[in-house]
Order: structure tokens, then C-alpha cells, then sequence
């Protein structure tokens, strides 16, 4: 606020007395003091209201960088969620399918396999190796080198034969062909058991189990042991004149 300037009246000294200008300006300076604490009510409010309005305007900074910040934190913890969410899926193990394409068995064999079946006189250990060629299909996103599995197959408990599956790859979302070689056995004491099992229906089931050693190249070359249980169902007559159809159902657990 300007200051009016105020004429002061001073004194003149009589005579040769020296003149105090000292006292004259503190006096001139004492009375503009006095008008500006005499300022109007309106310039004390105006002044107290810009004040308000700069402590307005920090606060409402101060509150949107706070909502800055936690939308920024929401954004991001929504993207890590949604990233853990596609990862999961894309890494999650699903279950593999497969199916036997070709089941080759010598046909000198057939005879003393269905006797040992249907025979409940047979005293002879009936041996014979079955070669299969099995389609894998991997439903995972994933690729994988299998190695060399080795299964046992039972019949109610007892062992029946025993099978190896030989190495092989198996691509990400694809399919794979598999050899097998499996080895059976069947003794006396077991022939008399399956026939009063399979008579009449000739159907039967049996349990595979076994592990199969894997390598996932896209995981640093992890290395994953598979336990394989299945329970298979088998129609028995298929053996003679229709092999590759014998294995008519399964149902599998990997872990």
C-alpha cells in the first residue's frame, strides 16, 4: 500500500540553536507506520483470503499426487496379476492323450495267448513279446524331450508283463509318435486267473504304472520325472484277428 507523505510541521530553533533533523525524520517515519496498520478492512481480507487460497492449492497438489500415485500402484499391481494370470495358463501341465496305432504280435504266438486265456488246463508259461507304435499328443505349451520309460502291467495284483517306451520328442501343442516294447508272461497260476475273469465277456482290465523322464528345453533344460498310472481295458478276442483295436479304453493320472 503506498504511503500518503504527511507535512510535518517543525520547529525552527530561535537564535543560533542547529536544527534537529534526526528527530524530524523518525517522527515522519513513525506516522507511515501508523497508516499501514490503519489499513482498511477489505485489503486485511483480501490478504487473508490469498493465503487461503495458497494453502487450497497445496493441499489439492498434495491430493492429487496421492491419487497419482495409487493409480499408478493399481495399474501395476492389476498388470503383474494379469501376467501371472497368462503365465499360469500357458505353464500350467495339462494331460497328455494317447492312442495305440499298431499293435504287432507273431502270429505263431496267437494260438498259445488265446489258451492261456480260455484254457483253464494249461500248465504251460505262456511267453511273447508285443511291439506297439503309440500317437502321443501334447496339449502344453510347452516342447519336450522324453527319455526311456519303463512301466509294469498287473493284472488284479500280479504281475502280467512289464513294457519299456523308447525315447522320443514331443513338440509344444503337437503330436508324436512313440515305440513300445513290452514283454508278458503268463504263468499257470496266472493263466487260471485270467480265464476265470475274461469267460465270458473276453474283456479285461489291467494297471500300468511306471516313470517317464522328461527335459523341457524352453525351461533351461528342465528335467521332470512323470509318474504314469493307467488302468486299460482290453478286449481279448481283438488279439487274433484284429490286434491294432484291442486297447478299447484308458483312463490315465500323471503326476
Amino acid at each position: 500500500m503506498a504511503l500518503t507523505p504527511k507535512m510535518v510541521a517543525v520547529e525552527v530553533p530561535r537564535g543560533d540553536e542547529p536544527l534537529d533533523l534526526e528527530n524530524a525524520t523518525m517522527l515522519e517515519t513513525a506516522e507511515g507506520e501508523a497508516e499501514t496498520e490503519r489499513a482498511t478492512p477489505e485489503e486485511s481480507v483480501s490478504q487473508s483470503t490469498s493465503e487461503d487460497t495458497t494453502t487450497d492449492d497445496g493441499d489439492a497438489l498434495v491430493k492429487s499426487t496421492r491419487r497419482r500415485k495409487f493409480a499408478c500402484l493399481g495399474s501395476c499391481c492389476f498388470l503383474t496379476l494379469a501376467g501371472a494370470a497368462v503365465a499360469l495358463a500357458l505353464l500350467w501341465p495339462r494331460d497328455p492323450t494317447w492312442d495305440v496305432k499298431e499293435l504287432r504280435i507273431h502270429q505263431e504266438d496267437t494260438d498259445l495267448i488265446m489258451k492261456a486265456f480260455v484254457d483253464p488246463s494249461n500248465n504251460k508259461t505262456v511267453e511273447f513279446i508285443a511291439n506297439a507304435t503309440v500317437a502321443f499328443y501334447n496339449p502344453n505349451f510347452l516342447g519336450a524331450n522324453v527319455g526311456e520309460g519303463h512301466f509294469d502291467v498287473t493284472f488284479r495284483g500280479q504281475l502280467l508283463a512289464q513294457a519299456k517306451l523308447f525315447p522320443m520328442h514331443v513338440p509344444m501343442r503337437g503330436g508324436a509318435l512313440a515305440d513300445t516294447r513290452t514283454q508278458v508272461a503268463i504263468s499257470p497260476e496266472l493263466s487260471k486267473v485270467l480265464v476265470a475273469a475274461v469267460i465270458p465277456s473276453l474283456k479285461m482290465t489291467v494297471d500300468i504304472s511306471g516313470t517317464l523322464p522328461a527335459k523341457v528345453p524352453a525351461l533351461f533344460g528342465l528335467n521332470w520325472k512323470v509318474n504314469l498310472k493307467c488302468a486299460v481295458h482290453l478286449n481279448v478276442i481283438a488279439i487274433t484277428n484284429d490286434p491294432n483295436n484291442m486297447v478299447t479304453g484308458h483312463e490315465c493320472t500323471y503326476r
